[in-house]
């Protein structure tokens, strides 16, 4: 084998050791997308939002498929995320449109389930929509669309962006109404609606950790048992006992909600006299957690 070949190897071995969980949540959030519109939105003739919506009501108009208007429309998207976002998020956002639409073409083949309730069907639609979309942006991607547009903004002024999508989509929905009706086009507002919620919720529960403050009769031991048994790093605040006037050690950490347990189970055992306070994180960014690159 030749150097560069073996350099080469070497390098795409490391990407997949590197990157092979974002690309299993891409895939598995791309596919949960594709089952809820091929196998509810459409055979409900619902309308949808974003460039998928669009797509969508072409179909309905003229039986084009829908994986095709994707692309199609998505082209000047594409375009303008080129300038505007990084090319990782971009290269991973091609990749989980190209799972998104060939999986839309798998499932469309597939008998829609015997749901006769028509709100229960919305729901469990936008739950898998939602649920999928989440894990999608959660691993630094989108399935382009609107969601490029919501994505820069979500960089640059922190806009929730299941709000922000359901905001610009409602204008996409109502386009629908000469389409599928009224009722239908109503339908697709609350499919929007539990959709931007699920988002925006899954987003908060895969970043969410426990920020701990821990007030400990020996912190030394403490910061050796977040260090050696939970593999966690903690900073030391340095401060004094309001009755005592003594100097303590103040100990913060963040955790995830599995090792807080196991903290406080530990404390109980070794320091039943600790005082904890415990919040929530919403989101967590540095070694350890998330990675700034997939920001």
């Amino acid at each position: 084998m030749t150097k560069p070949i073996r350099t080469a190897l070497l390098k795409g071995l490391a990407f997949i050791d590197q990157n092979w969980a974002p690309a299993l949540s891409m895939t598995i959030g791309s596919a949960l997308v594709a089952a809820a519109i091929a196998l509810f939105v459409i055979p409900a003739r619902l309308p949808d939002s974003g460039v998928t919506g669009l797509a969508i009501l072409i179909k309905y108009v003229w039986n084009i498929p829908a994986s095709v208007g994707v692309w199609g429309l998505n082209a000047l998207l594409f375009a303008y995320g080129w300038k505007v976002l990084p090319r990782r998020f971009l290269g991973w956002t091609f990749y989980a449109v190209v799972v998104f639409t060939l999986l839309l073409q798998v499932f469309s083949r597939l008998p829609a389930p015997p749901i006769s309730d028509r709100f229960l069907l919305v729901v469990a639609a936008a739950a898998l929509k939602g649920t999928g979309g989440a894990m999608v942006f959660n691993a630094g991607a989108s399935l382009a669309g609107t969601d490029i547009i919501a994505s820069a903004l979500r960089r640059k002024r922190g806009v929730e962006i299941g709000k922000f999508t359901f905001y610009i989509n409602v204008f996409i929905i109502g386009l629908s109404l000469p389409v599928v009706g009224l009722e239908n086009m109503l339908y697709g507002l609350v499919l929007l609606y539990i959709n931007g919620w699920f988002i925006d919720n899954g987003l908060k529960s895969f970043d969410m950790r426990k920020q701990v403050i821990v007030i400990a009769s020996d912190p030394g031991e403490v910061k050796d048992y977040l260090m050696s048994e939970l593999h966690r790093g903690a900073t030391i605040l340095k401060g004094e006992g309001a009755f005592t006037g003594q100097p303590k050690d103040v100990l913060l950490a963040v955790l995830t909600p599995r090792q807080v347990v196991e903290l406080k189970r530990h404390l109980a055992r070794t320091d039943p006299r600790a005082f904890v306070i415990l919040s929530d994180a919403s989101e967590v960014v540095g070694r350890g957690f998330k990675r700034w690159k997939a920001i």
